[in-house]
This record gives structure tokens, sequence and C-alpha cells, in this order.
């Protein structure tokens, strides 16, 4: 399978379960009703590349699911494009679960509530999801104060 490989300049395992996770969200979350969704998660995925996180995109402009043709929604994007759709659906899917389970925690840089929605395995905050959402935007992250250091940010800026 031939696939479009997308850098995020994220490194780190708590990264990659993040934007995994939105993945995950789409076709088996909070997605999963949706079939507008199809179009996306089955055509991304998130893995490491030389100790980087990346996307990868395949390059097949459709499949079949469920014996109807799905048309690849993130072919014609540029890489970013998907950067920021995937940072627009990290914050999504954090402040859902905010809002389904804690309206008195915020969508902040210095939260350290752990998510369940943005991960399965190391427990990722809403500062990890933060960090990794400000990368995707192409924001200077290493401007961020120490205090409001997560275990991604940790991972990724020299302190």
């Amino acid at each position: 399978m031939e696939e479009r490989i997308i850098n995020t300049g994220l490194k780190g395992k708590v990264a990659e379960e993040i934007m995994a996770s939105v993945f995950g969200q789409l076709s088996d979350g909070w997605g999963e009703n949706d079939s507008r969704n199809n179009g996306y998660w089955l055509f991304g995925k998130i893995d490491q590349l030389d100790g980087e996180v990346v996307i990868l995109i395949d390059n097949a402009r459709a499949k079949m699911l469920g014996g109807k043709f799905v048309p690849n929604k993130l072919f014609s994007m540029s890489d970013e494009e998907v950067k920021l759709w995937m940072a627009r659906l990290i914050k999504k899917t954090a402040k859902m679960e905010l809002a389904d389970e804690h309206d008195n925690v915020g969508w902040n840089r210095s939260n350290n509530f752990q998510l369940e929605y943005l991960g399965y395995k190391s427990n990722p905050t809403v500062s990890d999801a933060y960090f990794v959402y400000d990368v995707l935007n192409g924001r200077k992250v290493e401007k961020w104060p120490y205090e409001w250091m997560s275990t991604v940010a940790a991972e990724n800026v020299k302190a």
C-alpha cells in the first residue's frame, strides 16, 4: 500500500496515542454512527518513523466498505490542512470529554486532568493534548512556561 507521509515534528508515545485516538474516535467512538467519518479513519493512521510521530495517508482515492465506495477525504488535503484538521479534532474530542465528564475543568495548557477519550495506555492529560494541538497548528511551543510542561512537552521541548 502506497502512503503519503506527513511529518508532525512530534516525538513520543503519548503524542502518537493522542493522534491515533482521533482516528479511533471517528471509527469506534463519538463518530462511529456518522458514515461521513468513514472517509477519514479508513484512510489515515498514526505511526512513528525515525522517532517522529507521522500521519500516514493512504493514496487510494476510495475503498469499499459494506458494499459501498467510500471516498478518501484526506487525499486532496495538503499536509498543513491534514495537521489542522487533526488539531481541531483533538480539541473537539478533549472538550467533549470535559463536557461529558467534568464540566468544571477547562481546555487549557496547564490542566493536568487525565483524558480517556484521547488515550488508552499512557493516560494523556489535557495539557498533553493541548501541546499536540499547538504543534499541529504550527505554534512556537518552546516558549511554554516550565510549569506547563506536560509529558508530551517534556519529550519534545529542550528545557
